[in-house]
Parts: C-alpha cells; sequence; structure tokens
C-alpha cells in the first residue's frame, strides 16, 4: 500500500474477519512472488515489498494456503502444473505492460 492508500495490501485491511484474512495472505505473497520473478527476468531491481521476496517465499505462501484450506495434494499438483507450463521469461511476459 502507498502513502495514497492504494495496493493490493488494502483488501487485507478490508477482511471483516479472520477467515477472510486467512484467504488473502496466499493472495498477495502469491502476487508478490510474481512480481519479484517478473522483476529478475527482466534484470530489474525489486520495489517495495516485493524486494523482500526470494524463492524462501513459496515455503510461506505453502503454509498460508494451507492454514487457508488447501489441501497438500492440491498444492503439488498445482506446483507441478505452474513447473511445467511457465518460466520466469514466461511469468515477465505476462505480468509485463503491453
Amino acid at each position: 500500500m502507498n502513502e495514497r492508500e492504494e495496493g493490493v495490501l488494502m483488501f487485507e485491511d478490508r477482511c471483516p474477519d479472520e477467515a477472510c484474512r486467512q484467504a488473502w495472505m496466499p493472495v498477495q505473497t502469491a502476487l508478490a512472488y510474481t512480481a519479484w520473478q517478473a522483476s529478475r527476468a527482466q534484470g530489474a531491481l525489486a520495489e517495495s515489498m516485493v524486494s523482500e521476496v526470494s524463492e524462501e517465499t513459496l515455503a510461506l505462501l505453502r503454509q498460508q494456503a494451507i492454514d487457508a484450506g488447501q489441501t497438500q495434494h492440491d498444492l503439488d499438483a498445482l506446483q507441478i502444473r505452474v513447473e511445467t507450463s511457465f518460466d520466469a521469461g514466461d511469468v515477465a511476459r505476462l505480468v509485463a505492460p503491453s
């Protein structure tokens, strides 16, 4: 969230209960991880909260998803699909402005 209170972190603040917050946390972590990978693929420095992301963020994302109710089996299947579908360059092209 920036000084004008814009950005994805606003949505967590708007959650009416803990269940909503638990569901939102993996979404924002996944967005940050994707932005970090896109920055790396373009050779750019990551900005703000994305600068704190690393490969270790995947472990946090997995735990947040489990806490939000995802099963280990579903997460393993998703990881395989993502790993076989995209590389860092693909991610950069998906999120780069056109």
